[in-house]
């Protein structure tokens, strides 16, 4: 069987599947594994945070609005 290594670009003509070899790739082990969700984590929060306090912000504004029009 042909086994392509997606993080050396090697193709390998072995029975063994470089993935579950002894030199797995860096991105397998748990430490970046882990790293790589607390990542991806700092991204998510970075953009909903400000989305969320924004539409907040925008909400309080609409209800000043609505205030000032009924006088």
């Amino acid at each position: 069987r042909t086994f392509y290594h997606a993080t050396t670009c090697h193709v390998s003509q072995t029975n063994k599947c470089p993935i579950t070899d002894d030199k797995a790739p860096l991105w397998r082990s748990g430490l970046a594994l882990s790293e790589d969700l607390l990542l991806i984590g700092h991204f998510i929060f970075a953009i909903c945070f400000p989305m969320c306090a924004l539409l907040i912000l925008l909400r309080d504004m609409q209800e000043q609005f609505k205030e000032q029009e009924s006088y």
